[in-house]
């Protein structure tokens, strides 16, 4: 949330916050090493990446759900407006998964690595879906 509030004030734009966006829930997983979860859960989540809950964890349906309800909501109010989403990998990986038209699943849609930037913008020949590219500190926004 700071870092979304330094950028708003650089760029002059209104910051809202939206609890929809935060990153899945890992409950029992959160912050441990992968060395640290049980094998059968981690199995378990493989065998059901979408509907699965390790303990105390929210579903990666559950994720999805309310990213896309955060997204649905935001296209309601301001669709001729450019937005910016600073989120985590798992919103993001869902929002380019429902733009792209690809099923979301265990493997991620695009590499999306800590610190960089996703452009998003509706295709010319369909815009129900999107193209998307993401930016890393070391590539041009061109």
């Amino acid at each position: 949330a700071q870092l979304a509030a330094q950028l708003c004030v650089r760029g002059q734009r209104t910051l809202k916050l939206e609890a929809r966006l935060v990153e899945r829930c890992c409950g029992a997983w959160e912050l441990q090493p992968w060395s640290n979860i049980p094998h059968h859960e981690i199995d378990a989540w493989a065998e059901d990446f979408m509907d699965y809950a390790a303990p105390a964890a929210e579903t990666v349906r559950q994720l999805q759900t309310r990213v896309l309800a955060a997204w649905e909501s935001q296209q309601a109010r301001t669709q001729s407006q450019t937005r910016v989403l600073l989120t985590h990998a798992g919103p993001i990986q869902v929002l380019l998964a429902h733009l792209t038209g690809v099923t979301l699943s265990s493997q991620p849609i695009s590499d999306v690595p800590c610190g960089t930037a996703v452009l998003m913008a509706p295709r010319a020949d369909d815009i129900a879906l999107w193209d998307f590219r993401v930016i890393t500190p070391q590539t041009s926004p061109d």
